[in-house]
């Protein structure tokens, strides 16, 4: 995914208490994982292109 499409829609944040128990399961599930430059976080991308981060409960940032 290039940032064209992707910054066209919102991108979405779901955060969970267990993050590697869901992040397994989606990648079990075929969601793709990627990365975005400038950023140190893993983002998925659902089929049709919308994009998700999960992140844990506590975490504080950007």
């Amino acid at each position: 995914m290039d940032d064209a499409p992707a910054l066209r829609g919102a991108w979405i944040e779901f955060r969970t208490a267990d993050l590697a128990g869901y992040r397994r399961r989606l990648r079990e599930a075929g969601i793709r994982e990627f990365r975005h430059a400038g950023s140190v976080h893993v983002y998925l991308s659902a089929p049709g292109g919308q994009v998700v981060r999960l992140l844990d409960v506590s975490y504080d940032g950007p």
